[in-house]
Order: C-alpha cells, then structure tokens, then sequence
C-alpha cells in the first residue's frame, strides 16, 4: 500500500458522526455555492483601498466573501455590503478565540481588546449577522503533538456549543500537515472522530496534495461538510514536494476534478464555497475573475 492509499484509508473510512442542526439545502447553479470568494486572496488590494477591491469583486459577479482579517471587520463591513457583498463566514486564528496570545507573539498577530475572547468574537459576529466562524490554521507549534491537538479539539468543542447559543456554527479548515501521522495516527482522524459541536470547511487543494481525493471526502464527511475553499493545484504536485507560489492556479487549469468536487458538495448539501488564490501569477483579480467564470460553466 502507497502513502496516498493509506492516507485516503484512514480518512475516509472512519464512522462519522453528524452535527445537530447542519441540515443544508442543496444549491442550484446560480446559488452562492458559485460566487464566494475568500477575502486572503485580496489581502494586498485591501490594504490600500478596501472600497475599490469590494466593488472589482462584485463587478466580476462575486456576491458573497468570507472574512480572513477579524481585526478589519468592524470597519469595512459596511463597505463590504454598500458594494453588494455579503459577509457569510469569518476565519479567526487562536490568538482571538483561546487565549493562546504570548506564545505566538512573534508571528506578529496582535489581539486588540475588542477581540480578546471568544465571547467576544462571537458578538461581533451576531452583531452583523454572520452566521459561520471558522477556526483556519495551526502554527507549527501548535501541531508537534497528539496531545496538541487533544487540546484544540476540546477548545473547540467548548467554542462549537458556545456558538450555537448565537445561531453560529464553528467550522474547522483543513490543511496538508492533518494528513502528516503523529505517532502513527493521523490527526486528521482526531478532528473527524472527536470534533461533535465543529462542522468542516474542507480545502480541496490542500486534500489534493496530500493525497487525498476531495470529492470522496466531501461525501464522507456528509452534512458536516458546511463550507468549501476552492483553488486549484498543479499537476504532478503532491506531498512531501514542496508547494511553490506558481502551484496555485485558478479554477480549472490545474488537477483538481471539480466537476466531481461540486457535484459532490452539492449532494451533501455545502453552504457556502469560496474561490481562493493564496498567489498568482497574473493580476489576482483578472484570476479571480477566470476561477469565477469557470464556475458559472459548472
């Protein structure tokens, strides 16, 4: 058995339980399933004129974004909705919702006091009625353990159950290193098996370098499988080979099957998905703009 064989094994072949409440209707093609976009990919435009990035969004048809700088969001949501963009999802890292904030100092992430709990991060939230908070990525070290991850998963349940008390479901994004085993266990099994008040939003480029087939994950995780991040990935790109900048590609010109990817999310019932593009190799937005027109052919 190949390493691809035995992560896709592991993963896929586990008894997974369902989240209360994750009932999703399935979208048509002209749902928000197709026009959501993640904010990171435009992290450098809004940092100089927010405005003017929302409305090149919404001119390429984008309706919808999910949220990659909480401490921004107070600020430019209204600017975000005057250009006709509703904010669906938001990413907050540790720092913003465990407390964790000395021992990753260094990464540079500074907490402002209006963010420096959980409570407080979810009453932004239902402030502007954004109904899905996402846990997106571990620092390396808050990965070199099971034991680390035994932690997050009970953090996370406690935040799960707190936000439903708001109507919020707490997701978590996957990367590749889940799929790299720690003593023998995947901790990517950990998540799946021991995450029951935590949905999924499933990164189908970083499942596809690690080896493991997005669309069969989207229908084994089922209902619990809330949120998609879609990018595309090179060919012949696959873990341990190191992902460069010119590996991300816009939709439909790289390896991913995402005629497969979305017609499984579809069945399962995804909410949202957001096309993402951590870099490019021509202007980000003319990219955006491909991955965007390539979805509405889908």
């Amino acid at each position: 058995m190949n390493r691809r064989e035995f992560i896709q094994g592991a993963a896929l072949t586990m008894t997974l339980p369902l989240i209360n409440g994750c009932s999703l209707l399935s979208p048509s093609r002209n749902s928000h399933l197709y026009k959501g976009v993640q904010l990171h990919s435009v992290r450098e435009q809004l940092s100089t004129n927010p405005n003017n990035t929302f409305a090149a969004l919404a001119n390429i048809g984008y309706q919808h974004v999910e949220w990659a700088d909480i401490t921004t969001l107070a600020s430019q949501h209204a600017v975000a909705q005057a250009n006709g963009l509703e904010v669906t999802s938001v990413h907050a890292m540790s720092p913003f919702l465990f407390g964790e904030r000395e021992s990753i100092a260094h990464h540079g992430i500074k907490v402002p006091v209006a963010l420096n709990s959980s409570q407080k991060v979810l009453e932004l939230l239902a402030r502007h009625q954004i109904k899905n908070l996402v846990f997106p990525y571990l620092f390396v070290e808050e990965r070199q353990s099971l034991d680390q991850y035994k932690w997050l998963i009970e953090q996370l349940n406690l935040l799960g159950g707190q936000a439903k008390q708001f109507g919020i479901t707490v997701s978590y994004h996957n990367h590749e290193f889940e799929f790299n085993a720690i003593d023998g266990q995947l901790p990517f099994d950990l998540l799946v098996r021991d995450l029951e008040q935590v949905a999924f939003e499933l990164d189908v480029f970083w499942l596809q370098y690690a080896g493991v087939d997005p669309a069969k994950m989207i229908e084994q995780l089922g209902a619990r499988c809330r949120l998609l991040h879609l990018k595309d990935l090179a060919p012949n790109i696959v873990m341990p080979t190191q992902v460069a900048a010119n590996d991300f590609k816009p939709l439909g010109q790289g390896s991913i099957d995402f005629s497969s990817v979305l017609a499984a999310a579809k069945s399962v019932g995804v909410q949202h998905a957001f096309v993402e593009q951590d870099h490019a190799t021509a202007p980000m937005l003319e990219q955006l703009r491909q991955s965007f027109n390539y979805l509405q052919t889908q």
